[in-house]
């Protein structure tokens, strides 16, 4: 990571890769995964963050033949929020002059987040912010993720954090939640290695993720069944053997939530050497087309790019892939998605 006076807005750097003559850092222009359409699209759906810090952006792509979706994501971690409010950038010029309830609850959090004297504080070190491009109402409401890790791993001390930060953004707290958020903790604490709690506040009645990270196929199927998830109503047996064989036995999983559990299963798993494996599956299974698994192949590579004007500074663009996503749900074909980063 560059120091952060060097470091431009990814607003600016969207501009760049819109307009890259040579395409190198950018895309191609008829890319089946990210083309000047697609950057169109999410710039003007960042305008509205377009002052917001990151540590590092990305890209999420659909893999699904014949369907085009790219949204946009970025991460900020608690030392670079306080470097850029050192540096005269206080939190409230992040959003301009924009607002919304979304974007209240948002910064309601970040406000607390970023209070030495909170519990958010010392808890949590970094958080993700995703933009739903394709909407054209909400575009410009991130969904958040916090992360929750803990050196103990105690069940008590996930639930109490996952309380706080949703009650700092605004959720109303209900009985049922609590359970839910309770019964969720008792059942992962003991087999995964950190959490990720996720506010969709484009949404209505803002629903919210948790996600187990690093825990074993087996440890999923089980838990699965105990929440009342037959993962075998989603793929058959053979499908499951394959996703497993991807993971190297570890994977992360997302569930989602209302007011109850939803049996819509996330399965990520991360970027390695069985990524063509995974890619080539995802083809045979009618998930992606040979032209996004080429695509998919070809993004990583680092590229230097010299700023738009006369100070002679340069960057290093870092392009990689994150992880996969798989969407699994009850009488449903498998959904698959692809997470890119640029990192500077």
């Amino acid at each position: 990571m560059n120091n952060l006076v060097n470091l431009p807005g990814y607003f600016e750097l969207l501009s760049w890769l819109e307009n890259d003559p040579d395409k190198s850092i950018g895309y191609r222009t008829t890319d089946p995964l990210l083309d000047s359409s697609d950057i169109n699209t999410v710039s003007r759906a960042v305008k509205c963050m377009r002052d917001f810090p990151y540590s590092l952006f990305g890209f999420e792509c659909t893999l699904q033949p014949g369907v085009k979706k790219v949204d946009f994501a970025f991460s900020l971690t608690r030392e670079m929020a306080e470097k850029v409010i050192a540096q005269g950038r206080p939190l409230p010029e992040w959003f301009g002059s924009n607002t919304s309830p979304g974007l209240e609850r948002v910064k309601s959090f970040l406000m607390q987040w970023l209070d030495n004297r909170s519990l958010l504080y010392h808890s949590i070190y970094s958080v993700y912010l995703e933009l739903d491009a394709s909407s054209e109402r909400d575009a410009g409401i991130p969904g958040m993720f916090a992360r929750l890790q803990s050196g103990n791993r105690r069940k008590e001390w996930y639930e109490t954090m996952s309380l706080a930060v949703l009650h700092s953004a605004g959720i109303e707290l209900t009985r049922t939640r609590r359970e839910m958020i309770k019964h969720y903790y008792e059942c992962f604490t003991d087999v995964a290695e950190f959490f990720h709690l996720g506010i969709m506040f484009s949404r209505d009645n803002c629903p919210f993720k948790l996600a187990s990270m690093y825990i074993s196929a087996e440890d999923t199927v089980r838990i699965l069944n105990m929440l009342g998830i037959d993962i075998f109503e989603c793929v058959n047996e053979d499908e499951w053997g394959s996703i497993v064989r991807f993971t190297s036995g570890k994977l992360g999983l997302s569930l989602d939530f209302t007011d109850k559990l939803q049996k819509r299963i996330g399965i990520e798993i991360e970027h390695s050497d069985k990524d063509e494996m995974i890619l080539d599956w995802l083809v045979e299974k009618g998930c992606c087309s040979i032209e996004k698994r080429n695509a998919v192949l070809n993004w990583s590579g680092v590229f230097s790019h010299s700023f738009p004007d006369d100070s002679g500074r340069e960057i290093r663009i870092k392009r990689s892939i994150s992880h996969f996503k798989l969407v699994l749900q009850p009488n449903m074909p498998i959904m698959a998605k692809v997470y890119f980063d640029y990192d500077c």
